[in-house]
């Protein structure tokens, strides 16, 4: 083994750590900054931030690699898309899980009433809060409808609801997904 191949998996290495960190660090930058914040639907914002930081970082490659014409460009480049399908997952599994969440919005809420007398609340309690702060409150059907038909799921039509063709494909293929992934 020469010296140089004992460094090739290391220079490897720290491109695909060092790419995926910048390409994280930017996703997550733009996340907290108000960019794109008319976009309501929060899965939706990060997609288009994820596209924006992906064609950033590719633009960024190529100017790296006329700066120096050794560089490893398909090192880069596979990073980039080991960045966008981590970040992608991780985007999709825990923000916009949590924004959505029932679980989340019930686990808080017992988190925050645990000095009561139980130490939590009651079912029925737990009822109430639901109704009254999320639904209601929170407004969680008038976010959903707004939501909904921003994205081409639902329309009003004479002050009612009602799916679009493309919402009920997408019924139809959640049925299908529900059924591979034995969900009932």
């Amino acid at each position: 083994m020469t010296h140089k191949t004992i460094k090739e998996p290391y220079l490897t290495i720290f491109i695909y750590v060092t790419t995926m960190t910048f390409f994280t660090l930017f996703f997550l930058v733009l996340i907290r900054l108000p960019v794109l914040k008319n976009q309501t639907v929060v899965f939706y914002r990060g997609l288009i931030l994820l596209l924006v930081v992906f064609f950033a970082s590719v633009v960024a490659i190529f100017f790296i690699n006329r700066l120096f014409s050794k560089s490893k460009i398909e090192s880069m480049m596979a990073a980039i898309f080991v960045a966008v399908s981590i970040n992608l997952s991780l985007f999709v599994v825990l923000p916009v899980t949590f924004e959505r969440s029932v679980t989340m919005y019930l686990l808080n809420l017992l988190n925050e009433n645990e000095k009561n007398s139980c130490r939590g609340l009651t079912k029925n309690e737990l009822r109430k809060h639901l109704v009254n702060e999320y639904v209601t409150g929170k407004d969680a059907i008038g976010k959903r409808i707004v939501e909904q038909t921003a994205i081409n799921m639902i329309e009003e039509e004479n002050r009612c609801y009602k799916l679009t063709k493309r919402g009920k494909n997408f019924l139809q293929t959640s049925e299908l997904i529900k059924k591979i992934y034995n969900i009932k």
